[in-house]
This record gives C-alpha cells, structure tokens and sequence, in this order.
C-alpha cells in the first residue's frame, strides 16, 4: 500500500492511500487525467507533470512527463530508481510542493524465511573468457558509441532546425483590410495560445490589427488579443533616467543603457497554435550555466536589405542563423560572478530588424534567450562590423508567463540600487554638471566671448509643470527681470530626462526666443541665448507633455560683453 503525506504547497495536511490495484498513479492539475490533482493557479505544477509507477517488485519509481522537474530528498529524479520509503518529492522547482511516499510492504508469507546471502563462484578461466569479452566489448561500444553520436548529433541538430522552421512567426500590423500587412518582427509559441516577442515591439507597434502568422506560403494568420510586457522593461529605464548620470569620454557623451534590460512580452492570440511547433524553456539551472563559447541556433525574420523582405507578410519565410555565446553580464553591462544577475546574453549570430523576438536555443533545442538588439554604426538598421549582438535570458520570460515577474523585480531593485556605486566608479556623474558646462562653453565660443570669461548664475529656480487645460499640455512658468545690453543664456534642466521645450516671453505675452516644438527628438536640457534691447519683465515659459515633471531654470549672464551677438 502507497500512502501520500502532503507536507509542503496547496495539499498540505491532506493525505491519501493508493489502492494496491493501482500501478500507476497520474500527478498534476489536470483533474481529468490525474489522481492527484493540484489546484489550476498551482502552475508550477504541470497540467500532466509526472506519475508513480508500480514495479514488478512492489517498488514505485517516478516518470516524468516533457520537460517537467521533480526531486527526491533534494536531488533531482532518477526515474531508474525506486524511490525509498519515507522519501519526500518535490515538485516543479526546489521550492515547489511536496510529499512524503510511505510504502508498506505486503507480508511475506509465514510458511517462508528470508533468503539467506549467496556465495558466487567463478573458475579462473571463466575470469579470463569473461574480462576478454568484456575488453572487445568496450572497444566495440566505444566504437558503436562514437559512430552513434554522430549520427545522433546529425540528427538532433536536423529535428531542432526543423523545430524552428515550424515556430518562427512572423508579427504583423494590418492597416487595412485587402493586401498583404506590414511585417514587424518574430514571435515564437510557448503555449497553446501564447507567444514569445520582446517589449519595445509590443510597446512601438502604433496603430492597426496586430497578427502573427506561421511561417510557411500558406501560413496561418492568429489575431492578437491581448498582450504583456514585462513590468522591468520601462521600470528599469524609469530608474536610470531617474539618476540622470552621465559620462564625458574623449569628446563623446555616453550614458547607462537603457534599452537592453527585460526586453520581453507575451501575446496572446486567438488559439489553439499548432503544438508541434511549441518551444519548451530551458530549466533556471540551465539557464544559469550557460557558458561562453556555448553553441546556439536561431531563426527569425532579420529584414533590413533582406531579398524578398517586401512579400514577407504575404508568405514568411524565416531564416536560420547560428553562433555562439559571446558573453555573459547583468544589465548594466558589469561582468557579474552571481548567474542570477547575468540576463544579458552577448552573442554573434547576424541580425538587424525584424528579428526582435527571435528564439536563441541550445544544442538541446530548449530556448535560453529572446533576441532583443544589436550593435549599430549609427543608422537604425545598420548592424556593426563587430557583430555583438544582444539577448534576453529566457528566465525572464518563465517568470512573466508563472506571474512571478513583479516578485522578481521587487528583488532586482536593490540589485540595481548597489550597481550605482560601480558606474559612479566608472565616472558617470550628474547630468547637469556635463551638460551645462557644454552649453555656456558652446555659448562662449559662438558669440566670441574671452576664453577666461566666467557667467554669473542670475537664478535657480525650480519649478513644477501643470497640466494646461486649453492645450492639453502641461507648463510652468518663471518670471525674469531682463536689462537692455546684457547677454544671457538660460537653461532649463528636467528630472528624469523628460524631454521639455523653451520659450522666452516679453511684457506682452509675445515670443521672442525659443527653441524648437517638443517631439522625439527634444532633449530635458534646453537652452536659449538673449540679448533684450529693452530692460523690464519677461517670462521662461517651459512646456512638456507630463504634468508632475520637476525641473531647475537657471538664469546666466556673462559680465563680458560678446564681440557679437546672436540670437536664438
């Protein structure tokens, strides 16, 4: 007889006893296929996650099902073995539910003794024909077990691209109705209705009907219907933007990255997507063992100056790529010792746009990561000659589809916190004392003011955009007293590098300075120079589209008069 003692999840206290004409025991949440069933919302539990099978010795042993995990006394499962009584087993993950199998053994028959331990003998020329044997043996297994594994490399590598050939979808945005839709990037199942892609494909895909479709001429079309990106990816942007650090390297201003960090969404679609072309996610060990020098394969849409791009939405055709791992860092680009840090993959494998989203897997044909972007010489889709592209470990990605994503963050910010206290080592510093300076010294070389010139700060004001209900945008105001003959440069510098435009107004209400209307390309530091002809009251008019925005104006005057002025 088989008892179940339920020690640790959502069965725990409860216990059941296993019938002895039972010789298989279904576990998971499927209440339909399963004898211990675990609650739906239990997820780590697989829906069909293993079994407990009888021996024909009275002994259980567990099989498990796909890819699912499972622990006996704290080591992972050896389905060869039988579990030992008393052992406890645990379910999905180190921490997952557990419980104690207690087998009782039939009584054996009274009539019977125990069998005693038995002498073995073996003659010495049996010795000698049994280690002969045994030596060929081993040369041919050795021979058999090289030939084998090329053979079963050849094949394995041939079922994983195949497997890609079925699971790159291709993302689509249709604006109207007839003709072929505009291709967008890759997506990859991971469930019955469930895709793979990365956040800023979701979060810039604009207006019209997003689909994906399956690769292939005939490739079926799924609508999306809802979608998730990860809670990290503009909270992580939030955060370094919101230290406003910046570095003056040989002439260049370089900033933190941004863009790189928990670049994944899910989409739901309009199921069921075909199962065979479902992709399973390689174990959190796994995932933090992967090594550089590691071997990987792809499979995407990369597009920019691709031959037969323009028909891609009329028929995806995806394309194979390989390479290997070329690094290994946190987000923050730090070479972190601890694997749970390091979620950005570094590889080689070519890409431009349209592979955002494509699936990076192992020689198992499990995904370690989702790639996300690549080095660029400066246009958008202008991948680099140095060819270290960018991918995000898989890890992330299970911890969005098990809901743990939130939790996980919640944990990563005091990781970030203490990742500041490196790139102030590295020389980032305030934004303010990079830029500022760059302004007055532009501003001295262009009105051809002495070199040893200093300005004199006039104001620091901070202030607080409002939201405006007339023009929909949000504004603050800070009054300035002007005399005729001077110059001055005024600054306008936000917090959380929140792009804001300037204007300078007179008594009148009219413009008389202004930089250029806010759009993606607006900086949070602007600045205008002035030179009133006429003394009296003016007004610094700064605009920006998030009412809340703090910000800091400050008003400089040069004591030396330019040579000449200019106006902006």
């Amino acid at each position: 007889m088989l008892t179940i003692k339920h020690a640790e999840g959502p069965l725990a206290g409860q216990e059941q006893t296993i019938s002895d004409d039972l010789a298989q025991i279904t576990i998971g949440r499927d209440p339909d296929r399963c004898q211990i069933v675990y609650p739906p919302d239990c997820t780590i539990v697989g829906r069909v996650h293993c079994a407990l099978l009888r021996q024909p010795s009275g002994d259980w042993a567990i099989e498990l099902y796909g890819d699912h995990y499972a622990e006996v006394d704290g080591e992972p499962v050896d389905t060869r073995r039988a579990i030992p009584n008393g052992a406890k087993i645990r379910l999905g993950r180190h921490d997952g539910p557990s419980f104690t199998a207690n087998v009782a053994r039939d009584a054996a028959s009274p009539d019977l003794g125990l069998t005693g331990a038995q002498q073995k003998q073996i003659s010495v020329r049996r010795l000698v024909r049994r280690d002969v044997r045994i030596a060929l043996g081993v040369a041919v297994l050795a021979v058999v077990a090289a030939v084998g594994t090329l053979i079963y490399n050849k094949i394995e590598s041939d079922r994983i691209r195949q497997r890609l050939d079925r699971s790159a979808f291709l993302v689509e945005i249709r604006h109207r109705p007839d003709g072929c839709p505009d291709w967008d990037a890759t997506a990859w199942p991971v469930g019955r209705d469930l895709l793979v892609t990365n956040a800023h494909v979701v979060d810039e895909a604009g207006s019209g009907t997003m689909l994906v479709r399956a690769p292939g001429p005939a490739g079926k079309e799924y609508e999306v219907i809802g979608s998730v990106l990860h809670p990290g990816y503009k909270a992580f942007t939030a955060f370094v933007r919101a230290q406003d650090l910046v570095k003056w390297d040989a002439g260049q201003i370089e900033t933190p990255p941004t863009g790189l960090a928990y670049d994944v969404a899910l989409l739901r679609v309009k199921g069921p997507l075909p199962e065979d072309s479902i992709l399973p996610l390689a174990t959190q060990s796994e995932l933090q063992s992967l090594w550089k020098g590691m071997q990987i394969q792809s499979e995407g849409y990369p597009s920019q100056n691709v031959a037969g791009s323009s028909v891609l939405g009329c028929g995806a055709t995806p394309k194979y790529r390989a390479g290997v791992i070329e690094s290994l860092t946190d987000y923050f680009s730090s070479a972190e010792q601890d694997p749970k840090e390091t979620l950005l993959v570094m590889h080689n494998i070519p890409i431009t746009c349209g592979a955002s989203g494509s699936p990076v897997v192992g020689e198992d044909g499990k995904v370690i990561a989702v790639i996300s972007a690549f080095s660029s010489t400066g246009g958008q889709c202008a991948p680099s000659a140095v060819l270290i592209n960018y991918a995000q470990r898989a890890d992330i990605v299970a911890d969005l589809i098990d809901g743990r994503a939130a939790d996980a963050l919640a944990r990563d910010r005091a990781y970030w916190q203490s990742q500041l206290t490196m790139l102030h080592a590295a020389g980032y510093e305030p934004g303010n004392k990079i830029y500022i300076p760059l302004i007055l010294q532009a501003d001295k070389r262009n009105t051809g003011i002495g070199a040893d010139a200093e300005p004199a700060l006039d104001l620091r004001a901070p202030g607080v955009l409002l939201a405006d209900a007339k023009s929909g945008a949000a504004t603050g105001v800070t009054p300035l007293s002007l005399s005729a003959g001077q110059h001055y440069v005024i600054i306008a510098y936000a917090e959380g590098e929140t792009p804001i435009a300037l204007t300078l107004r007179d008594k009148s209400g009219g413009a008389v300075a202004f930089t250029d209307p806010l759009s993606a390309n607006s900086v949070w530091y602007p600045s205008l120079t002035f030179a009133p002809v006429a003394s009296g009251p003016y007004q610094a008019v700064v605009s920006g589209t998030a009412a809340g925005t703090k910000y800091i104006l400050r008003l400089y005057r040069w004591a030396e008069a330019p040579s000449a002025e200019t106006h902006r």
